[in-house]
């Protein structure tokens, strides 16, 4: 089983070659425009709508995950550890006031 930096790593890859991304330098603009179409999606998907490419799961669902492999993406190409950014975070989260 892979973990979350493998995961994105793969990600990554694969977004290079469909050309979703260009190199490995990172691009503000392209990253906002990524995550920006796939929010849209999300927007415009349906809840009682089965996806379109995935068994099992709702069109809404499947475009969550996008913009979660939009984000390890983008995390990938920073060289950031998936994992520790997103338990560093979690434990702030847990730590702020109400």
């Amino acid at each position: 089983m892979s973990n979350i930096n493998e995961l994105a790593e793969r990600a990554y890859n694969s977004a290079l070659q469909r050309g979703k991304i260009h190199n490995k330098y990172i691009n503000h603009d392209e990253t906002v425009s990524s995550l920006a179409e796939e929010f849209n999606e999300f927007i415009l998907a349906d809840e009682c709508q089965k996806s379109p490419h995935i068994t099992d799961v709702s069109h809404a669902v499947e475009e969550l995950t996008d913009l979660i492999i939009v984000c390890m993406t983008e995390l990938y190409r920073r060289d950031i550890n998936i994992d520790e950014m997103i338990r560093s975070k979690i434990m702030f989260n847990e730590s702020r006031p109400d």
